[in-house]
């Protein structure tokens, strides 16, 4: 995978080099359009425009007198075809050269510069009518200066600098994205298969270490065992909250989903489960549900993990042989669910990170050096796609208390 600071690096140098592409390749091109003619494509209806429109007319009405000023001290002056002479007496002769090009051709505009660069004077003879002391007009410029190129010339740059950008950054930035997201995506799916294929040997692990605690009658085992089904309670938490990042990271959303879930039952299925996990640690979990059902929108699976997740942080980090509270209440209008433990709680200056992602208080690290935050992250984000409001507040005189409060569906 690239890293961000290649990824930047390459920002900048296509950037520079576009810019470079565009400041020394619009005089090449202007210079090879106009030696080929093509520039004439796009001038000459301009010309001819400007002189049906206002300066035709004026020159018709004092040939001996019209001349037309215009920037960086370029002069227009008009012709008789016949005499191939201006009637003004300030007019240059007519470059009979670039005349006949125009005579001859199947072009009524022709361009020729008179010398090696861009800041040279150059000529241009257009052919504004067939016959008449107007009808052939002569324009002529100076040598430029260096800044009066650059001006002429820097809209063509910046169009040319444009397109350079959109190629470079196609193969210097879209493809290692592109590159990148096909690897984050290959990435997300290999743990949501891995995820699920762990669910059920992790499952009967489960089963087999809650036997083997009950059969057990030995003082230098049990805390072994008690060991490995606080390990077994973790994992299994790992791989449901992987699996659940996963599908919320492709799109899916759990608030959306057809079929609502009961809170009243989840929160029962929930504590059923953490009281084998609380055992060991001799937490003793306290509930108190509603007897009425409580249908909300929110995928039944997901809305199961995101109260999980908050039961199982406060046993986690719950003082051992410690007390945890669930309590559900319900109205006409919603829910709210409320979890307490008695544990240190959290400095109120971290209360407002608590639910941001692989973020892990100072003491819960120094307590448990396992986890990473995971589980309050994926259950603000199932909070948020269920359109139910996540806090977190200090208990008093010590631990957490955590609330979710929803609409019933």
């Amino acid at each position: 995978m690239t890293p961000p600071r290649t990824i930047a690096r390459r920002i900048v140098i296509a950037t520079a080099l576009c810019a470079l592409i565009g400041f020394f390749s619009a005089p090449l091109v202007a210079r090879t359009m106009g030696a080929r003619g093509d520039v004439i494509w796009i001038q000459e209806p301009l010309a001819e425009y400007v002189w049906r429109s206002y300066e035709g007319a004026r020159c018709a009405a004092a040939p001996a007198s019209w001349s037309m000023v215009m920037k960086h001290g370029a002069r227009s002056y008009a012709y008789d075809a016949v005499t191939l002479t201006s009637r003004n007496p300030a007019a240059p002769p007519l470059d009979r050269s670039v005349w006949e090009r125009v005579a001859h051709g199947p072009r009524r505009m022709a361009y020729q510069p008179r010398g090696a660069t861009l800041a040279s004077e150059g000529v241009v003879v257009f052919r504004a009518t067939d016959r008449g002391p107007c009808a052939i007009v002569q324009t002529t410029w100076p040598a430029q200066s260096v800044r009066s190129v650059l001006q002429a010339w820097l809209p063509l740059g910046l169009v040319l600098a444009v397109i350079a950008a959109a190629a470079v950054g196609f193969f210097a930035l879209a493809l290692p994205l592109m590159r990148i997201e096909r690897r984050r995506a290959a990435l997300h799916r290999h743990l949501a298969d891995l995820s699920h294929d762990l669910k059920t040997p992790i499952a009967s692990l489960h089963l087999a270490l809650e036997q083997a605690i009950h059969g057990n009658h030995d003082p230098e085992v049990g805390p072994l065992l008690g060991a490995a089904m606080n390990d077994a309670v973790y994992l299994s938490a790992l791989t449901a909250n992987l699996r659940l990042a996963t599908e919320m990271r492709e799109g899916w959303n759990p608030g959306a989903s057809s079929v609502g879930a009961d809170l009243t039952d989840v929160v029962e299925r929930v504590v059923t489960r953490a009281r084998l996990a609380a055992r060991p640690r001799g937490v003793e979990i306290d509930v108190a549900v509603p007897d009425a059902a409580m249908p909300t929108a929110c995928d039944p699976v997901a809305a199961e993990q995101a109260v999980s997740n908050i039961v199982d942080n406060a046993i986690t980090h719950g003082e051992r042989g410690g007390h945890v509270a669930v309590m559900l209440e319900t109205s006409p209008a919603g829910f709210t669910l409320i979890v307490t433990d008695d544990g240190p709680g959290v400095p109120p200056a971290e209360l407002p990170r608590l639910g941001e992602r692989m973020f892990r208080t100072d003491d819960a690290r120094q307590r448990d050096a396992s986890g990473s935050g995971l589980g309050l992250a994926i259950t603000h984000e199932v909070c948020k796609r269920c359109g139910w409001q996540l806090s977190f507040e200090r208990e008093s005189p010590r631990g957490l208390r955590v609330t979710i409060q929803g609409a019933r569906r």
